[in-house]
């Protein structure tokens, strides 16, 4: 918040005497071109992935300011899969656990957000930039390069899976996906700067990477990690439930899999499996018994 106050008050200078980041992190929504990011969240990416993580948590713990603020930093960061994991964890809430509550929370939101698109031009611009991002309903038109992220990533996973056929039991090591990355055709369709000597080429996206460096099997691992949680935690809060939806999306494009907050998310998706209501009658038998302290 400070970074984009001292931004729209034009004094990068101060920022980049505090070091701030002021280059190579603006968007076309806030700020033009001037650095609007710095720190652990640099990247978009990374940003909207943990507010959108948080946004969930946040959403189950009942601390509504901090859902607004987790929210609104998910939109600042302009990251377009942050904004569909989203959309997916509100799908598993309705669809899993089908209720009265959960359709009006999203029948509200989904109405406030096209009335915001309608009214505000801001809104309306930020919702055009995404769906031309993706390529959707020809918006892509209107912005230059507009799929240019997604088109890389294409390349780039597709690349990571042949790297697991040519190498299926164990990849080609962990972090040797930029060493083998040129030996594949298909890179020949990347921009000039992936060639210079400064630049590492990355998958992109956390299945692939593992799946190129680690093999078959710890893609597998991975995928069944994600799905017991799934399972684990139909029973637990529903903001559980669809977080861990939200991570399975999330990951489709995070840099790393070694980035930390997917762990950290995992670990707290892991522990959260029994629901609240189950270990308070497990207390009180406890109590009953003579085994459990009184002020469980």
């Amino acid at each position: 918040m400070f970074q984009l106050v001292m931004v729209e008050l034009g004094q990068n200078a101060l920022l980049h005497a505090v070091n701030f980041a002021t280059e190579g992190t603006g968007n076309s929504l806030f700020s033009g071109d001037a650095g609007t990011r710095s720190g652990p969240f640099l990247e978009g990416q990374h940003l909207g992935f943990f507010a959108g993580a948080l946004a969930i948590v946040c959403l189950g713990r009942k601390a509504w300011f901090g859902m607004v603020w987790c929210l609104w930093a998910s939109l600042y960061s302009q990251s377009t899969t942050a904004l569909i994991g989203l959309v997916v964890a509100a799908g598993i809430a309705i669809v899993f656990r089908l209720s009265f509550r959960a359709i009006m929370a999203t029948g509200v939101g989904t109405i406030a957000a096209a009335f915001a698109v309608q009214v505000f031009p801001a809104a309306r611009e930020f919702t055009t930039f995404q769906l031309a991002k993706l390529g959707l309903f020809g918006f892509d038109n209107n912005y230059d390069f507009a799929t240019l992220s997604m088109d890389l990533r294409d390349v780039k996973t597709t690349i990571a899976f042949q790297m697991m056929g040519d190498y299926p039991a164990t990849g080609v090591g962990p972090g040797r996906f930029g060493a083998y990355f040129f030996d594949y055709p298909l890179s020949n369709e990347l921009p000039n700067y992936y060639y210079t000597s400064d630049h590492r080429a990355i998958a992109e996206n956390a299945y692939a990477q593992v799946a190129a460096e680690s093999g078959v099997i710890m893609l597998g691992l991975l995928v069944i990690l994600l799905a017991v949680l799934f399972w684990r935690n139909q029973t637990a809060h529903v903001s559980v439930f669809a977080l861990v939806g939200y991570i399975g999306v999330g990951i489709l494009t995070q840099s790393s899999w070694t980035f930390i907050p997917i762990w950290v998310l995992i670990a707290y998706a892991s522990t959260a499996s029994t629901p609240r209501a189950r270990l308070k009658t497990a207390a009180r038998s406890d109590v009953a018994a003579g085994t459990g302290h009184p002020l469980l």
